[in-house]
């Protein structure tokens, strides 16, 4: 969940664990949201294995939603007096608070900052004074600082991240850089994942049945569906993320490429795309021989490298990254 739909989820949850539970209408009201959408959040809540039901035994007209006492009040097996953090739990959690800026803009960052507040409760009593918990905070530089503002996407990523949960096909509208224009076109949204500076979604594109990357910032428009799909078998995205640091969607690309000596290493130590090959020269210098997708950006990352890389092949790829950098030359003329 995310952004709106977390906050709404929240203020639920709050709704629902009232002595008297609360109708359809009451949460429609509170929520200020369609009928649709609170069945929406009860059916993702219900997925999420929170203990739901109606209770039968009251007499009004209107079916009263509740959340099972039991469940609210129960800790199994552990008192709070007991609850003690170790060091590694506490420096773990340290570092998920730095990765919060995804938040930032958002109505769930007072959210994080509460949690963040109240977790010196947890601390060791030597980890509680200021200096100690100062400490704690300059372990983590904050993750991705330059991550983009997405609050103006909260209502895409709230139907994104809830397809994902409830498994629900969408259709979407995603700026393609290479075609420099809009596409539609049905998806199945498995995983997202921070990256850089930006935010990305794992996808099955339904046309090819194949698995995909799109950024979120370039999916304009979300409209999800009534049917489910079947979570892919084998698919592992961490193990696709290990593989490669082009994330792209778009045109396929297949290049060759050199690399000065100065930049060979860089280049032998990483997995740059699922499929690559790598040339090492006499000179020191090394060609890189990849197969992988997003033409657009794969010629941006070859452009970072400046004069420490040149494309070989193919020709019409070449051709292209050579106008572009008469474009620059043009742009720097004095």
């Amino acid at each position: 969940m995310y952004g709106k739909n977390l906050e709404k989820l929240f203020r639920a949850i709050n709704l629902l664990t009232q002595d008297d539970g609360v109708t359809i209408s009451q949460l429609q009201q509170q929520l200020e949201t369609s009928r649709r959408s609170v069945y929406r959040l009860l059916d993702t809540l219900q997925d999420l294995s929170f203990p739901l039901y109606e209770d039968k035994n009251d007499p009004g007209p209107a079916k009263i939603w509740k959340l099972e006492e039991q469940y609210l009040t129960e800790l199994p097996d552990i008192s709070l007096s007991e609850l003690r953090l170790t060091k590694e739990e506490i420096i773990l959690l340290f570092f998920l608070f730095s990765r919060g800026n995804i938040f930032k803009k958002t109505k769930l960052e007072k959210y994080l900052f509460s949690l963040k507040n109240k977790f010196d409760v947890f601390l060791p009593a030597n980890l509680r004074t200021e200096q100690a918990i100062a400490k704690l905070d300059d372990i983590f530089i904050p993750h991705s600082p330059d991550l983009k503002d997405y609050s103006s996407k909260e209502e895409i990523l709230d139907d994104l991240t809830d397809s994902i949960v409830r498994y629900k096909r969408c259709i979407v509208t995603y700026h393609s850089l290479a075609a420099n224009k809009d596409k539609i076109f049905q998806i199945d949204p498995l995983k997202m994942f921070e990256h850089g500076s930006g935010l990305y979604v794992f996808v099955r594109v339904i046309k090819y049945m194949s698995i995909s990357i799109l950024s979120v910032e370039r999916i304009n428009k979300i409209t999800v569906l009534e049917s489910r799909f079947e979570y892919p078998a084998g698919f592992n995205p961490e193990e696709i993320l290990d593989a490669t640091s082009l994330f792209s969607f778009g045109d396929p690309v297949t290049a060759r490429i050199w690399f000065s000596s100065e930049q060979a290493d860089y280049i032998k130590e990483r997995q740059w795309a699922p499929k690559q090959e790598i040339e090492e020269q006499a000179d020191g210098s090394v060609i890189l021989s990849l197969s992988t997708s997003g033409l657009f950006d794969v010629k941006k990352w070859i452009l970072s490298f400046g004069a420490s890389a040149k494309v070989i092949g193919p020709e019409d790829f070449a051709r292209d990254v050579n106008e572009e950098i008469l474009k620059m030359m043009r742009n720097y003329t004095l």
